[in-house]
């Protein structure tokens, strides 16, 4: 359901968006309409408000996805896990402790395998490690660089100076309004110095760097 209603918002985005800058520069360039100019910046502020609903669906399906995988691995077969990791010579002992199903060992401890008869200190560990590591593919995942995958990150901030130019947002504002005097409106605070931070990941491992 929700990856329909993503799909229909992505559609909507693309729809509006290319729409009302096509309106925009038509009307600039030959109608000359109000209305023509005031649709199309409808159609863009509808743009805005329609990718910001798809980020926040974005977030609900990845989050949905995230549960239904715990929730279907929790009901795998415990001797399916334990072949995974190749530690299948133990499914007769998880068998007669009634735990067949990968729900009733997320929560198994050391002395817990150590009294069901596991007496290999190295099994019971790659036992341990590995309900915890399937557990961890569905949970929130660590921040990776999406180059090499590494996450030894460092954090730097990158302070630079701007000076403000001729806004188009404000003269097309200024235009809807005003009609073609109102570009004069994108001139206002021309000039004025602004200083603008902002913070990267650095990877350690092969220096990229990413937002």
């Amino acid at each position: 359901m929700l990856n329909g209603i993503a799909a229909l918002v992505g559609i909507g985005i693309l729809v509006c968006g290319i729409t009302g800058v096509v309106l925009i520069v038509l009307d600039i360039l030959f109608v000359h309409s109000f209305n023509m100019a005031v649709v199309g910046a409808i159609l863009l502020v509808i743009t805005f408000v329609l990718s910001k609903i798809s980020v926040n669906l974005s977030d609900q399906v990845d989050k949905k996805t995230r549960e239904e995988g715990i929730l279907l691995l929790k009901q795998t077969d415990t001797s399916i896990f334990l072949e995974r990791h190749s530690l299948g010579k133990y499914k007769k002992i998880f068998k007669s402790n009634k735990l067949e199903k990968f729900e009733s060992i997320v929560d198994l401890t050391d002395a817990d395998l150590l009294n069901m008869g596991i007496d290999v200190l190295g099994d019971r560990k790659k036992i341990l490690s590995s309900i915890k590591n399937e557990l961890a593919e569905f949970k929130e995942e660590k921040l990776k660089c999406p180059k090499c995958g590494s996450e030894d990150l460092n954090t730097v901030t990158e302070t630079s100076g701007h000076t403000k130019g001729f806004s188009l947002c404000s003269g097309l504002i200024g235009y809807i309004l005003l009609g073609p005097f109102g570009w004069l409106c994108g001139l206002c605070g021309m000039g004025k110095g602004r200083t603008d931070s902002e913070t990267f990941w650095i990877c350690k491992y092969c220096g990229n760097k990413f937002i």
